[in-house]
């Protein structure tokens, strides 16, 4: 009996999953035949990888701990011959993972993933949408291939280029007795109401960067509201609980039908960076540097607004 990659590959995602029913739906196998490849496994090396503890519980063995670690050593190393050999095929080998900020996910790249797909259908493309924190933490460990985020990653082993450049605008729901645009100052934020991303958000960092420039604490703010969904934010504001602060792009529509009123701040202007990210180490294959190129492209001519892209520039 020889050793497969794929049996690897279904060990794996059970060990990931720590589910032998979602390691199967996730892999289009039946709970069955995901059951047998463990067993061939432990068939090859004479030794039980898996502990059923009970009903969907299970414990790997140490010879399922180190196996796990040479399976994914096996799974970076495929990942690597094909991204290698891709050079000098045809057509395209690899797919691609992507992992994207919320903004990024759900505003800028769909329209662009699906112009994508209509002109490559044979590229398979995985979209991944989370943390920042934790799109950089999946790049390093290989999870995703390239990423898309509303702020820069401080690993040294990641690499960065300039995307698109957007207004960050503060924005409330639209009062009679206010004309807008209007403007308050630093002083005045302080006392105001705020609706919030969570920390680590790169709308809040923006803002933080300007606040801590001034002299200007968080604790020194009066927050209502921390919230990790953009969509929530805009309910609260709508609803009168405060002032928030997004990428104007965001808000424009609601702005122009007279939902939300735009708030400008006296001291300076705010923006956002938004970035393309890979690893350093072995860059990008043929059909994910395609792929960014198409991305940039696209976003370029439908984002009017942002500034042009600096993705010729060189690499951080």
């Amino acid at each position: 009996m020889e050793l497969s990659l794929f049996s690897l590959k279904v060990f794996l995602r059970v060990v990931e999953t720590r589910s032998f029913s979602e390691a199967a739906a996730s892999l289009f196998l039946t709970q069955p035949a995901v059951s047998l490849q463990i067993q061939k496994l432990e068939g090859i090396f004479r030794t039980e990888l898996i502990v059923r503890k009970g009903p969907g519980e299970f414990n790997t063995t140490e010879a399922g701990s180190m196996l796990v670690k040479h399976a994914e050593e096996f799974m970076r190393l495929e990942k690597q011959l094909l991204f290698d050999m891709e050079k000098f095929s045809l057509v395209p080998l690899t797919h691609i993972n992507i992992g994207a900020c919320c903004i990024a996910g759900e505003q800028l790249l769909p329209l662009g993933l699906q112009a994508y797909k209509e002109k490559s259908p044979h590229i398979k493309i995985l979209l991944h949408v989370t943390k920042c924190d934790d799109i950089f933490r999946g790049l390093a460990a290989g999870t995703f291939d390239l990423a898309c985020t509303g702020k820069a990653p401080t690993s040294k082993a990641l690499a960065k280029k300039k995307l698109l450049k957007v207004p960050l605008v503060f924005f409330e729901a639209k009062r009679k007795s206010r004309s807008y645009p209007c403007s308050i100052s630093l002083h005045e934020l302080k006392r105001t109401p705020l609706i919030l991303r969570e920390e680590g958000a790169g709308c809040r960092a923006e803002l933080m960067k300007i606040l801590s420039r001034n002299g200007i604490k968080i604790k020194d703010l009066t927050i209502q509201a921390v919230s990790e969904s953009n969509d929530a934010i805009l309910r609260l504001v709508k609803s009168g609980e405060g002032v928030s602060i997004l990428p104007e792009f965001m808000i424009q529509r609601d702005i122009e039908k007279g939902l939300l009123g735009k708030i400008t701040l006296k001291e300076a202007s705010l923006f956002q960076e938004f970035y393309l990210v890979f690893r350093k180490r072995g860059g990008l294959s043929r059909s994910q540097a395609e792929f960014v190129d198409f991305v940039v492209d696209h976003l370029e001519s439908t984002n009017p607004a942002a500034e042009p892209s600096e993705y010729l520039g060189a690499v951080d």
